[in-house]
């Protein structure tokens, strides 16, 4: 069963250090290692180090600012997605709507697992940002710019690697 928890209720993160030390190790994950260096850098590698790498960044998590979650298929770690505020947003994004962001390692792609991850975060979204949010998905990540767009984000504008989408929910 897939499922996506919120990294503030896990208190165990040694087997997902191992997961994610693994599969981001892999060779068939070399474009999250591209589009997210700086997270695999955090993620992969020794997995003690890993381990308190997740801590500190449960440790950060904070209402309104940041939501940190892991996504697991079954008892495995297979990805990582945040939404949070970050200081330089793209032309025509508004600085108090938060990014929302996320990896689903191979070979557990094209499951269900990240738009589950990406509802997950929408909730948090509509709950805690006013239902405003944005993300920018690479040009040749096909499936990504249809999970957003199903999810209800809007083209806001594109520069010569991503396009950049905004979300903005529809409140009655």
């Amino acid at each position: 069963m897939n499922v996506v928890r919120n990294i503030s209720e896990i208190e165990d993160f040694d087997a997902i250090a191992n997961d994610f030390s693994v599969l981001l190790g892999d060779a068939s994950n070399t474009d999250i290692v591209l589009e997210f260096p700086a997270t695999v850098t955090r993620y992969s590698g020794d997995v003690g180090e890993v381990t308190r790498n997740l801590v500190d960044t449960k440790a950060n998590c904070q209402t309104g600012v940041r939501q940190q979650f892991v996504a697991f298929s079954g008892a495995r770690a297979v990805g990582m997605s945040v939404v949070r505020l970050i200081d330089n947003v793209p032309d025509g994004v508004d600085t108090t709507w938060p990014n929302v962001s996320g990896f689903v390692c191979n070979p557990y792609r094209h499951q269900g697992i990240g738009s589950l991850s990406l509802l997950t975060r929408m909730s948090v979204v509509d709950r805690q940002f006013n239902g405003n949010a944005w993300t920018q998905v690479k040009k040749a990540n096909v499936y990504s710019h249809r999970m957003v767009t199903n999810a209800g984000f809007l083209v806001i504008s594109e520069n010569s690697e991503h396009v950049i989408y905004a979300y903005r929910s529809v409140r009655v």
